[in-house]
């Protein structure tokens, strides 16, 4: 190649091309070295002296012996990448290549050739890599990547040290040798449905050197990068979990066979499920299914009157159930029982308690009647009740005997019989003594 074409391609090439002419030690750089060094042509006297002052100084001692190497004949070609301080001050990658294409009498090198190349990127991606792989393996949980054929490919420091195994031994091992519940049998099921999925998250158990199962939550995705098809897997150890799961499941089993076999009705209600025991059934004459949410409590026990009572129970649960009140109810053989209801509220819902006071009132109106209250010519007048009223273990005395603080549909302060609509509903629910 003569040495106008040569300058051409120099001159006109966006590429990062050189040209050393290593007796008289001066440089010839194409516009792309130019640009990419952040020099123009006429800025500066370009040889080895130059080069060697671009260079980052972290790189120097690496590249510098080299530069000198090719300069004395001990070398004829080079590869390098270094960082270069750009004219701006900006710090870029690059990759130098170089050979000798000319020798002088002695054979020694007399002129290269070479390009240069912005790198930059490249090298953040490989730093990136450099990091996510330091962060995968330093990670806490479990990493592992398993191929189509259920070989471990990769395991970090983790599965390492919590399995018990070297890296190298995990390596030689597949997925089965770990997780007792994906034998070999199972595991291309399982590939086909993490690829058909992208993931999914399970609870399994890793088996560890020594053979104990350890229970974990794994999370496995699929990964196809460049036609390398994996599935990875993040293993998290949730043994205090399952120890605490196993312990509220021991404590709710024991609370609810105390709750079954209270001698008093027991109902739990969250949002409109209601769940009952055994006594509720026994004073109902309902199954606990017929029961088992808040509108079939009402509809099934009361009848016509649902929408009234429950009314009454919307205002006590606004009220914050402070106080107890008698509930009148129809049992499924068509008799009227009287149910004294107690209602304890918390963040997600009720507690009730359900006492049968139907024997009891009608003993208390048994001695009210026997029991003369008022002296004929005392010239007082019988007590009114009101909601307000003190509790007292005193009866209404109208038609249905219930006390008046628990009742709530009791006689004004002027004597006569309340008219709300619940209150008329209450007495007709009762019925005629």
């Amino acid at each position: 190649m003569n040495c106008e074409r040569l300058a051409l391609i120099l001159e006109t090439a966006t590429d990062g091309f050189w040209d050393w002419d290593l007796r008289a030690d001066r440089l010839e750089l194409s516009e792309g070295y130019r640009t990419l060094i952040g020099y123009p042509s006429g800025h500066t006297v370009f040889n080895s002296a130059f080069i060697e002052s671009i260079v980052h100084p972290d790189d120097r001692p690496a590249c510098v012996p080299v530069i000198r190497e090719l300069m004395d004949g001990s070398r004829i070609s080079a590869t390098l990448e270094y960082r270069i301080l750009r004219g701006d001050g900006a710090t870029v990658w690059v990759q130098a290549r170089g050979t000798a294409v000319d020798h002088d009498d002695a054979g020694r090198p007399a002129r290269m050739v070479g390009t240069i190349f912005d790198i930059t990127a490249r090298k953040r991606s490989e730093e990136q890599l450099v990091l996510m792989g330091a962060v995968v393996d330093d990670a806490t949980d479990e990493i592992f990547w398993v191929d189509r054929q259920g070989r471990l490919v990769y395991a970090n420091r983790a599965a390492c040290g919590n399995l018990g195994y070297s890296r190298e031994e995990l390596l030689a091992m597949s997925i089965s040798d770990v997780d007792p519940l994906v034998p070999p049998g199972r595991w291309p099921t399982m590939w086909e449905t993490v690829r058909l999925q992208g993931g999914f998250v399970m609870d399994s158990f890793h088996r560890t050197r020594d053979g104990r199962d350890i229970p974990k939550e794994v999370s496995v995705k699929y990964a196809n990068v460049s036609g390398r098809e994996i599935v990875y897997g993040f293993a998290r150890d949730i043994s205090e979990r399952k120890r605490v799961e196993k312990a509220l499941r021991t404590s709710e089993h024991r609370l609810r066979i105390m709750v079954e076999h209270l001698p008093a009705g027991a109902a739990h209600r969250e949002e409109n499920r209601l769940l009952v025991n055994r006594a509720v059934e026994e004073i109902t004459g309902y199954r606990r299914h017929e029961l088992d949410t808040l509108d079939k409590w009402f509809t099934t026990l009361h009848g016509e009157q649902a929408a009234e009572v429950r009314a009454v129970y919307e205002a006590d649960r606004a009220a914050g159930m402070r106080f107890p009140r008698i509930m009148p109810l129809r049992r499924k053989d068509g008799t009227i029982r009287h149910i004294e209801f107690f209602g304890y509220q918390y963040e997600s819902g009720e507690v009730w308690l359900l006492h049968d006071v139907t024997d009891r009132r009608a003993a208390e109106e048994e001695i009210r009647r026997l029991t003369p209250t008022w002296k004929r010519g005392s010239g007082s007048a019988p007590p009114t009740w009101s909601r307000s009223a003190t509790r007292s273990p005193t009866i209404c005395g109208r038609r249905c005997g219930i006390s008046p603080v628990t009742c709530g549909f009791s006689r004004t302060t002027t004597g006569t019989a309340s008219t709300t609509p619940a209150a008329t509903a209450w007495r007709a629910s009762v019925g005629p003594r």
